[in-house]
Parts: C-alpha cells; structure tokens; sequence
C-alpha cells in the first residue's frame, strides 16, 4: 500500500508546503493544484484536529497534552497542537513502539512547546497531570486486522491498558465474536487499567481522533468517568471542509466562506 509519506516524497520537488505550521512535506495529508506549474500541500489531520479541540476545550495555551500514539496522525496533530499551546503549554506522549516514539519525539524537537515521552501504557500516577488526551494511535479502531498469526480487532480496547500482542482467531464464521471470547481477560485488563487511570484524572477532556466507531471504548469508559469527549467525527468533517475549501479557493469556483461550507456538510450528515 503506497502511504501518504511515499506519494508527496515522489513529488516532492514540484510541491509547495501550504501547512504554515512547520509539518514536514512529506506529512501533507491533501494535495492541490494552484495552477497548471504549481502544486500546493496542507494537512487536514492537524488542522481539523486542532479545530475540533478548540470548538470543545476553548483556548488551548498552556494546557498539557497526553498524546497517545506516534504515526503520520501523531506528528500531524502535535505539530498543529503545539503551537497553540504556546512556550508554557506542554506534550506528553506514550507509544507502543519505542521506536516510533523516538523518531516522533527528533521530529517534534523544534516545536513551541515542551515536550516530553512516557512509558506505554502512560503510568496511573501522571494521569492528574493532563488537560487533553488524545488518542491518535489505531487502538480503538474497529475494523478487524490480520498479520501471519491470524485475525484480531483493536476495538475492544483502549490505549491507556495493555493490548493482546498473541491472541488471533482463524477466519470463521463469527471471527468478532470469536475474538471477543477469546480475548476477554486481555479485554477486562484493559479495561480496569483504563477506569482506573481515568478516575484520577481531573476536568480532562478526552479526544479519539478514530470515527470507526463513533464511541471508541477509550469514549465510552471517559464518558461513563464523567469526563468530557470528543469524537474523530468532528474532525473528520473539518477534514472535508479544508479539503473542499482549498480546491475551490483555488479554482476559483467557491463564493461561500468555511462556517458556510461546514454547515451544509454537517446537515448532509
């Protein structure tokens, strides 16, 4: 599968990086055309991430940010999220892979605010510490995955709990529920450590970039917390919204400004 990082490489040379918030180009999630000689690059991730966090959360200088995963969506939404929260706002983040968080952690190096890593799971005694969490990482997502050992689904868990790393099903009839069934200790681990964790924390407002589902498990064990949540759907729409904003910006075919554009797409569902 050609990724986003590997599509804008090819091009790089003949892009012109339209993101203003210091996202490396081969990050930009959207490409457009200007004219016939110029193609301009935005990130919709970041952006739309940012957006929606300000609509629920308010002004975002100096809050401190527990961010969940290290991809493409990661450094996208902590390089936008950083700027806004400013020299005294600062950015934990808790990955599964070492690695990843490593590279994420040199990439982010000269961003605004601070910026910190932590262990994975984040540990129970910071979780008092952070205003935000967001997840960007694909725990939650509900979709069913298959690697070499067989078929597993992520949405059964949250990303502030251990994950099953071994238990697979064969592809049966029923592979979810096979799943389920299977996986149910790993499951209710995941699900005391999340409660538990999020039981200390205070007024934090909890954002899952995922939309599939609509109520991630990571959603619904804040909300049942008392937490306030946020859903990828918001930005998922602000997504389209840029998208269709910067075409026909560009082409010339657009008269309505973006609070007008995200209306209609918001009635349309």
């Amino acid at each position: 599968m050609i990724t986003k990082e590997t599509f804008i490489n090819y091009f790089m040379s003949g892009i012109k990086d339209n993101n203003n918030c210091g996202v490396g180009i081969e990050h930009e999630k959207f490409v457009f055309s200007e004219n016939k000689n110029r193609l301009i690059g935005t990130n919709t991730d970041g952006a739309g991430a940012l957006w929606s966090l300000k609509s629920v959360y308010g002004d975002l200088k100096g809050a401190r940010v527990l961010l969940l995963g290290a991809g493409g969506a990661a450094l996208a939404v902590a390089t936008y999220v950083s700027k806004a929260l400013g020299k005294k706002g600062k950015i934990f983040i808790s990955n599964r892979s070492k690695k990843q968080l490593i590279k994420l952690k040199k990439k982010l190096s000269n961003n605004i605010c601070g910026l910190d890593v932590l262990s994975w799971p984040p540990p129970i005694e910071k979780a008092k510490e952070f205003d935000i969490i967001v997840n960007c990482s694909s725990i939650g997502f509900e979709n069913l995955k298959k690697d070499k050992k067989g078929i597993y689904c992520l949405k059964f868990f949250s990303p502030l709990g251990n994950v099953s790393k071994n238990i697979r099903v064969s592809d049966s009839d029923d592979p979810l529920k096979n799943y389920a069934y299977k996986a149910a200790k790993d499951i209710s681990k995941n699900t005391i450590q999340t409660i538990r964790f999020l039981s200390k924390c205070q007024s934090t407002v909890v954002f899952d970039i995922i939309y599939q589902p609509n109520i991630s498990h990571l959603l619904y064990l804040s909300d049942l917390i008392g937490l306030k949540t946020l859903s990828g759907k918001m930005m998922n729409l602000e997504q389209a919204v840029i998208a269709f904003d910067k075409t026909t910006s560009a082409t010339g075919l657009r008269d309505s400004d973006q609070s007008e554009v995200r209306k209609y797409m918001k009635d349309a569902g």
